[in-house]
């Protein structure tokens, strides 16, 4: 009994590990954000189309979008996804109201591994009333 508790524990500890042994290297994460576009202005209750696309040499463990007021530290919008691959697809959209120009910053980050290694690339953009 006891060698199966330890043959059980070590396959669950290697189940999520990489398939293949490249070192953890944030600097060669390739992040895109396709839209919105850095600077953009968007009208209140407009769609904002989140897109783009994240690049790795090695597998990743995921990957989360979150738009922040950056006048209020909200989370307006947040997306994580745990799925390992060299590359996501990121695709969706989000739509508010505002009554004042508020300016939102949007942050991809990828997760490389389970260690804590992550990239990320952010914008800023504005929704007008």
């Amino acid at each position: 009994m006891k060698y199966l508790i330890v043959l059980v524990a070590c396959l669950m500890v290697g189940g999520c590990q990489k398939t293949n042994s490249v070192v953890a290297d944030p600097a060669r994460v390739k992040i895109a954000i396709t839209t919105p576009a850095d600077g953009q202005t968007f009208t209140s209750k407009d769609t904002v189309y989140i897109s783009g696309s994240v690049q790795y040499d090695g597998e990743m463990h995921g990957y989360e979008v979150t738009i922040t007021d950056t006048a209020t530290g909200f989370i307006v919008y947040d997306e994580a996804q745990h799925v390992h691959t060299d590359h996501f697809e990121i695709n969706g959209k989000w739509t508010t109201t505002v009554t004042k120009p508020v300016v939102f910053r949007m942050v991809v980050a990828s997760s490389i591994d389970h260690g804590g290694d992550t990239a990320s690339r952010e914008l800023y953009f504005t929704i007008k009333p």
